[in-house]
């Protein structure tokens, strides 16, 4: 189902949109908003409430020269930032390239903190005293320690690299203007969890995190997982007939 707005002024509603981004400007002093999501009921009553739903839905702005639309991060490519385009992910950051969707803090024993977007800025760090912060568009982030992680994760981002340097056999973006329902959603194969990090779904790119390495941790997650959905029987999702 998709997310439906209400701002709301001394109990009565002023305005209704599907549009998150139509109502940012609301000044959360006077009004505060409220939304429907698979039949519950939420609100939002700050600012910073406000942000914490836009990253948490995962849905990012891109803005072109002669207007903008919503597209998910994981259809993003190179192709979409030509011409100036750029774009504002859920956590709020601004970015103008593909490779600036991961930010690496270099943390260190003797020296200040080290940002950079260039992993390759970062390849001759000394695990024994330093760690390396990585902050991905996906909500995940993550500390490398050492020097296997780090390889694991610099060959992870060069596959990136190489698909979004493809020629696309899909629209690279499917363009929503703002304004409009947002994409249907498959109850049985829901698209939150397609192309979730790249070709990647949601379960596939877990595994490489590192607290997830270990099979046993992982496969113990899985089955958390799959109890989850055995023991709600159903009870949140939509009917399919």
């Amino acid at each position: 189902m998709e997310y439906i707005y209400d701002v709301i002024r001394d109990n009565r509603r002023v305005s209704t949109t599907t549009n998150v981004f139509e109502i940012e400007d609301v000044n959360f002093d006077v009004d505060h908003i409220e939304y429907e999501h698979d039949n519950v009921r939420y609100a939002i009553r700050s600012y910073s409430d406000f942000k914490q739903h836009i990253k948490d839905r995962n849905i990012i702005r891109v803005f072109k020269s002669d207007h903008k639309f919503l597209c998910t991060v994981s259809n993003l490519t190179k192709e979409l930032f030509e011409d100036g385009n750029y774009v504002i992910l859920p956590d709020g950051r601004t970015i103008t390239g593909i490779d600036e969707m991961y930010t690496y803090t270099l943390y260190s024993e003797n020296s200040e903190p080290f940002s950079t977007t260039d992993i390759n800025q970062l390849k001759d760090t000394d695990f024994k005293e330093s760690y390396i912060y990585v902050e991905t568009p996906y909500n995940i982030g993550f500390n490398i320690e050492c020097q296997e992680d780090f390889d694991e994760h610099w060959e992870l981002r060069a596959m990136s690299r190489a698909w979004s340097n493809k020629e696309s056999l899909r629209n690279p973006c499917e363009e929503i203007p703002l304004g409009t329902h947002e994409l249907p959603r498959d109850n049985i194969n829901p698209s939150h969890y397609q192309s979730y990090c790249q070709d990647l779904q949601w379960l596939e790119t877990m595994q490489y995190l590192p607290s997830f390495r270990e099979p046993r941790a992982f496969e113990a997650a899985v089955e958390l997982q799959v109890r989850k959905y055995l023991d709600r029987l159903g009870g949140k999702d939509q009917g399919i007939f």
